[in-house]
């Protein structure tokens, strides 16, 4: 919910919030905020207050109408008396009293034609005639017709219903609006900040280098089914993702001849990796020690290659997480994995910066050599670049941004997927840290920066 691609630590008296996952161990949790105050419950909330509040226009529109419609009805009632006084006395022709088709009804004609030669008509003959409407109904067309044309509702109900719409529809696209207000700034925006995990990258951790070394325990081609099965035994992202990517280079079952490994012990260390014991008789009768986690945790009791640490360091550069496997202490496999960026998450950002000449900042807990690789990637200043930004600080860097007067517009206007107390907030990663901090995850980024184009 924070928007963290690997999992946040915590200990006894922190706050966690619904919807979280816990990854590893037994949790026991007391629920503070039930119902109307769960988090789910927040956003929905949200949504409803911002379809009912009342944007600025809507105001004035409002207040307009409050003098707009009395003068309509009053001009509609005035063309109803004075048209039927008309009709009466017989001031327009009356043809215009017929209804289509008259000409070819003979009476229709007849009358017509005798009024026009000035002769005054019986009111029995004139009933006869079947096309021919009375007085009142022609100035009721006339009292209708002012109406329809001024339309003098559509003031008042225009912008509801544009809110309405716009912020439900907004919703089921992942783009949290928080109301009227802020739908009209939109188009106010000078900065954007977006946050990197979820936003910008996918939010899901994805192995993208992975270098098989040879050990004198098991061959090569049986290293990445065994670390699988390793993974397979972890609830850590970076273990799932592990996982994924073994398990599409191997074939399940295993072909004839491979052997068969049998799982007998795990230990998970948390914040350092996994160790299991495993055989696979007769191939390896012997129990082998396999071990996968971080760099700190695999170095503690095996070597690390001189070449093997230089490429680390290069992944490191990349903004990459790096995990190392071993089996009985001999370094085996080193993978390189990060939370891939999205596809359209450049382009988003090269429109807003040159297009709209928007500035784009990316806010993000992650560390700064990550969130400088992403922003290298993305064409966004380092100097626009905060990181190991924890999420209760996240909305503490946009005001910070608007006392320096980055923003110069009254009454602000920033769009930060971020937290709750900026203006526009497209959609965004919360905190369970306070109760106006929503959270709406894996939206489509470029729905998110061009909601209003």
């Amino acid at each position: 919910v924070t928007g963290e691609s690997v999992p946040v630590s915590k200990e006894e008296g922190d706050d966690v919030t619904g919807g979280t996952v816990n990854t590893d161990g037994m949790l026991y949790v007391e629920a503070t905020r039930v119902g109307d105050e769960s988090t789910l419950a927040q956003i929905l909330r949200l949504v409803q207050d911002a379809q009912q509040s009342k944007a600025p226009i809507q105001a004035y529109a409002d207040k307009v109408a409050s003098v707009f419609v009395p003068i309509v009805i009053v001009i509609a009632v005035l063309a109803l008396v004075i048209w039927t006084i008309v009709g009466f006395c017989g001031g327009y022709p009356i043809e215009w009293r017929m209804e289509k088709g008259y000409d070819e009804n003979p009476d229709c004609m007849e009358l017509i034609n005798r009024t026009k030669a000035g002769e005054r008509i019986p009111h029995a003959f004139i009933m006869g005639c079947k096309e021919l409407n009375g007085p009142f109904m022609l100035a009721l067309r006339f009292f209708i017709s002012v109406l329809v044309v001024a339309c003098p509702c559509a003031m008042g109900m225009a912008t509801p219903t544009a809110v309405m719409v716009g912020t439900g529809k907004g919703a089921t696209m992942g783009i949290l609006i928080k109301g009227g207000e802020v739908l009209e700034m939109a188009n106010k925006i000078q900065t954007v900040f977006f946050d990197k995990t979820g936003t910008l990258t996918r939010g899901k951790v994805t192995i993208t280098d992975c270098e098989i070394l040879t050990t004198n325990v098991i061959k090569a081609e049986h290293i990445l089914r065994v670390i699988g099965m390793v993974e397979n035994c972890s609830t850590h992202p970076i273990a799932k993702a592990v996982v994924t990517y073994c398990t599409a280079r191997t074939t399940d079952p295993p072909p004839e001849g491979e052997p068969n490994w049998t799982v007998h012990s795990t230990s998970t260390i948390p914040g350092k990796g996994i160790e299991c014991v495993m055989s696979a008789p007769p191939r390896y009768p012997d129990n082998i020690t396999v071990k996968v986690g971080s760099l700190r945790y695999v170095a503690d009791q095996c070597e690390i290659p001189s070449a093997v640490t230089v490429q680390t360091q290069a992944l490191y550069q990349q903004g990459k997480s790096v995990v190392l496997a071993s089996v009985d202490n001999e370094l085996c496999v080193l993978f390189g994995c990060m939370d891939i960026i999205k596809e359209e998450a450049a382009d988003v950002v090269l429109k807003l910066q040159q297009k709209f000449n928007i500035p784009c900042h990316m806010v993000t807990g992650d560390n700064r050599r990550a969130a400088e690789y992403v922003a290298n990637q993305l064409h966004i200043p380092l100097e626009n670049v905060h990181a190991e930004v924890l999420p209760q600080d996240k909305v503490s860097v946009v005001m910070n941004a608007q006392q320096r007067q980055i923003i110069k517009l009254r009454g602000r206007a920033t769009s930060v997927p971020l937290d709750g107390d900026d203006d526009v907030a497209l959609p965004m990663m919360g905190s369970s840290q306070d109760d106006s901090r929503r959270s709406l995850r894996q939206a489509n980024t470029r729905r998110v920066a061009f909601v209003g184009d």
